[in-house]
């Protein structure tokens, strides 16, 4: 009955007051929605349009703490039956953390209805920020996370909004934003979202200006949230860095070249903060010590040998190397021409420096890859990855064909050249 909803529900915000609280009553009025909202066929707009007025009072600075904790039992009972609105959640966490008492009593509750909004409305992709530095600012809000995860409390999609939310808003304020994320990092609650923080920190710091403090704090956030995940960490990274991968490896399909040159942009991006976050760990990229890049050649991960046959090329491209290490950087792409996995073969022969190692040690090497590369086209495929191992055969194949005809034409025109001197000198 309407009128029976109306009256309980304006009786409770007459006695939600501070001035004029009745324990009681604001029991009965919590059971009392509580139950008619489990017992709707459905939780309409019409339903909710009625009930937002009394939700809105009820998280009111002015109530009282019980009106306050009847109101947040209905507020999950209504987000555990329908998808809310995202302006109807985000207005009722706005109030319910703007106007939470400094007490732990209520910092408790409202974590509990958070984390059961997280769950159960997924539309609610970051918290408004006025809510969350309310939030931050609570005393003891860390122990009290560590606290409901030891009493398995399902955290981990509040940690994700949480840290969602803060990652969002750190390069803009870090001076807000710095030290809590950094406290949640400590903690070893993020097993659950660290990769995806770590994607997110990575695309911040590449939206943030170099040597401002913004930038800055998402780096510092980055190599704590390294130190502590290093594995969800190195799966971001590579996540991160695999456009680029495909754009130096020739992988790209074609269809929509603006978006992959764009996607290839961001990733170098990427690598650059890469190294400036995570120099000094065992994530790095691989150095400029042709050293470091010889013993990365023959890594046992097939990325990490493409890497350093990456950076091998792109050091020898700049012209200022020693002998010794271009002799060693050289021998790193001659090995990767001859390379157990087809795909780092691909990688070798499509490097811009190839064609210009020794003609005497390079032929025969790309003889030998042709030959493994027409017996995987023309031979019978029956290992598992047989699809991917003819994928990267083509790949080498149009490359060494396109290799030996730029070799050929240099040839060409080199003889061609003296050709001419000659008869000029005759």
């Amino acid at each position: 009955d309407e009128r029976v909803l109306a009256f309980v529900c304006d009786t409770a915000r007459q006695l939600g007051s501070r001035a004029h609280a009745s324990k009681s009553f604001l029991s009965f009025y919590a059971v009392t929605l509580c139950e008619m909202v489990a017992a709707a066929k459905n939780v309409d707009e019409q339903l909710l349009t009625r009930l937002l007025p009394y939700i809105s009072a009820g998280l009111e600075a002015a109530a009282c703490p019980d009106y306050r904790a009847a109101t947040l039992m209905v507020v999950a009972e209504l987000s555990g039956r329908a998808k809310l609105g995202k302006d109807f959640v985000k207005a009722i966490v706005n109030s319910m953390l703007r106007n939470m008492e400094a007490s732990p009593e209520q910092l408790r509750t409202s974590l509990l209805v958070l984390a059961h909004l997280a769950v159960t409305q997924p539309q609610l992709d970051r918290l408004p920020e006025k809510a969350l530095k309310a939030l931050l600012s609570a005393s003891g809000l860390v122990d009290l996370l560590e606290s409901l995860s030891e009493a398995n409390v399902r955290v981990a999609p509040l940690l994700s909004l949480l840290t969602r939310s803060v990652a969002h808003r750190l390069a803009g304020n870090p001076a807000t934003y710095e030290e809590p994320l950094l406290q949640l990092v400590h903690t070893g609650l993020l097993e659950g979202c660290a990769q995806p923080l770590a994607t997110q920190l990575l695309q911040a710091a590449v939206g943030a200006d170099a040597g401002t403090p913004g930038r800055e704090a998402v780096v510092k956030a980055l190599r704590a949230l390294d130190l502590r995940y290093p594995a969800q960490v190195d799966a971001a990274v590579n996540a991160a860095l695999e456009p680029l991968r495909r754009s130096k490896d020739g992988e790209a399909d074609g269809s929509d070249d603006d978006a992959e040159d764009e996607a290839a942009a961001s990733s170098q991006a990427v690598y650059q903060v890469v190294k400036e976050a995570l120099g000094h760990s065992v994530r790095a990229p691989c150095g400029d010590s042709a050293l470091t890049l010889a013993a990365a050649a023959v890594a046992p991960a097939a990325r990490v040998r493409k890497m350093a046959l990456t950076e091998a090329s792109a050091i020898l491209e700049t012209g200022d190397v020693s002998t010794e290490s271009r002799a060693q950087l050289q021998a790193c792409i001659m090995a990767g021409l001859s390379d157990d996995d087809m795909e780092v073969v691909a990688t070798a022969i499509g490097l811009p420096c190839i064609a210009a190692l020794p003609a005497a040690a390079l032929l025969p090497a790309l003889q030998t890859a042709l030959h493994r590369v027409a017996g995987l086209l023309l031979g019978p495929h029956k290992a598992a990855d047989a699809k991917s191992a003819t994928k990267h055969a083509r790949t080498a194949a149009r490359k060494a064909l396109q290799l030996l005809g730029d070799v050929a034409a240099a040839a060409k025109s080199t003889a061609a050249g003296r050709e001419a001197q000659d008869t000029a000198l005759l």
